[in-house]
């Protein structure tokens, strides 16, 4: 075999293995909590089309704080992605489940006024959820190395699956990014409740999202799980 054969031989069996190895994806327990918030504060503010637009960087988000993620773990429905060969994190999806004593304790002290401004305007153009049936995405993030492999929607599933089998119907959630509106939408199924143009919204005279025009609009979207 010639040697420049042989070369791309060796290259090639360590990245055929890599593709084997997938990530375990499970519920998200306590002893995530700690990881996971340190995890969300690292990636989120930056994946985050509504964060980047108003230029929060990570030390200024404190929406993932460890607290948050107690309460997630406890009612159920949250996931983790970790590593095959160890406990790094690689994904993280927060949800809750609404109207049944597992809400979401409070909300972000620390969310801007506009996103929380449009996040209230999409939830007030959409019907309520259906009580005690519903589940709430509230965060997801993927780490840098593992994107663009489908462990969003696989994680999505997982939690579709949990909230299956402790009684839920409905799952719902805000879509800021076309990748999980494409997921949401094209992949589950989904169907649009609600929807807000960046370009238009405005907030105390301003348009603080004008600068976004990937994905064009925030959807809030819900599915049967």
């Amino acid at each position: 075999m010639p040697r420049s054969v042989r070369q791309n031989a060796a290259v090639a069996k360590p990245d055929s293995r890599c593709r084997l190895m997938q990530p375990v994806i499970r519920a998200m327990t306590p002893a995530d909590a700690a990881n996971a918030s340190a995890m969300l504060g690292q990636h989120f503010p930056s994946s985050s089309v509504l964060h980047r637009a108003l230029k929060i960087e990570a030390a200024q988000w404190q929406g993932g704080d460890t607290d948050t993620l107690l309460a997630a773990a406890a009612s159920g429905c949250s996931v983790v992605a970790t590593h095959p060969d160890n406990t790094t994190l690689l994904g993280c999806v927060v949800a809750w489940a609404l109207d049944n004593g597992h809400d979401k304790p409070s909300p972000h002290t620390d969310a801007p006024d506009p996103i929380s401004a449009l996040l209230q305007t999409l939830r007030e153009a959409a019907p309520s959820p259906l009580p005690g049936k519903t589940v709430h995405i509230d965060m997801a993030v993927v780490a840098p190395s593992a994107r663009g492999r489908g462990l969003y929607r696989r994680m999505r599933e997982t939690v579709h699956a949990q909230s299956r089998a402790l009684g839920y119907t409905r799952v719902r959630g805000e879509l800021s990014s076309a990748a999980t509106q494409h997921v949401c939408l094209n992949h589950f199924g989904h169907r649009m409740l609600s929807e807000v143009h960046y370009a238009s919204f405005e907030c105390r005279n301003a348009r603080p999202f004008a600068t976004v025009h990937t994905p064009p609009s925030i959807q809030l979207v819900e599915g049967h799980v």
